[in-house]
């Protein structure tokens, strides 16, 4: 997770980790562990963080850039599995 960019976005939206945690409905002290990268994220808050900070790419926060790029040399073919 890229912490600076989540920190810039509750930034430019006027909001503290613990509002953002109070939105999501997840306690400040669970915001603060997950933020410190000491937690992980659920799915549904990452989703529930994208609506109200209206991010449109979760990837550009939640996914490092080792993730991507792996992601992106993966191809699959016909009848792999």
């Amino acid at each position: 997770m890229k912490r600076e960019i989540l920190k810039q976005k509750l930034s430019e939206q006027h909001l503290t980790q613990g509002q953002l945690a109070s939105k999501i409905g997840i306690c400040e002290n669970s915001m603060s562990r997950k933020m410190r990268g000491k937690r992980e994220f659920r799915v549904s808050e990452v989703i529930a963080i994208c609506n109200v900070l209206q991010i449109a790419n979760p990837s550009e926060i939640f996914f490092d850039d080792d993730v991507l790029n792996s992601q992106r040399n993966i191809s699959f073919r016909k009848g792999n599995r």
